[in-house]
């Protein structure tokens, strides 16, 4: 019988086999990165489109329930407009205002009627992964855009507020487009 070689690995052996799994081990952490940046993209975009449905959905609401009598900027009490906030009317006598304020880091929100949405709140409790460094509000200069066209007896408004992210090209804003001449729905008790 042959006598097997006792005498372990080899320097060479061993140095080819650690630069073998050190290959393996970088090729699988980078993997693992590039799925923890996508993971994390995709958080932010279905965080930011969640916040920009939950805001809207409140305002469709109240145009559902008591229907839009007209759509104005508010007033600044210097006769003047404010161009970070718009009110809206409804049929029923009530009115509400949409507006932003944009000028603190830790206090930026949007404010429906008395509902506040505080994006920094959201961002922590709800959405960690959004850093309040990366949504933008439109500066006060640009504001919230509001259109109105008359097509036939009505009025057609567009109300648009802008909210876009640092990661992506995509606008994430308020957009509201309703006219002073729309059905409203029937309150249907629970």
């Amino acid at each position: 019988m042959k006598k097997l070689n006792e005498r372990g690995f080899s320097i060479l052996e061993l140095v080819l086999s650690f630069t073998l799994i050190s290959i393996l081990v970088m090729g699988m952490l980078g993997i693992v990165l590039n799925y923890r940046s996508t993971v994390k993209v995709s958080t932010r975009r279905i965080g930011l489109t969640e916040f920009k449905s939950t805001v809207t959905s409140t305002i469709q609401e109240d145009i559902l329930k008591f229907g839009v009598s007209s759509i104005n900027r508010c007033s600044n009490g210097a006769g003047g407009v404010k161009m970070t906030c718009v009110v809206f009317h409804f049929r029923n006598g009530t009115s509400k205002n949409l507006e932003y304020f944009n000028t603190a880091i830790n206090n930026r929100y949007i404010q429906y009627g008395t509902r506040r949405f505080p994006i920094e709140e959201v961002i922590r409790t709800e959405y960690p992964s959004l850093s309040d460094a990366t949504i933008h509000l439109p500066s006060d200069r640009n504001g919230i855009t509001l259109e109105t066209k008359s097509v036939g007896g009505s009025v057609v408004y567009k109300v648009h507020l802008p909210i876009s992210a640092d990661d992506f090209s995509e606008d994430f804003g308020i957009l509201i487009v309703t006219t002073n001449n729309a059905v409203i729905s029937p309150v249907i008790p629970y």
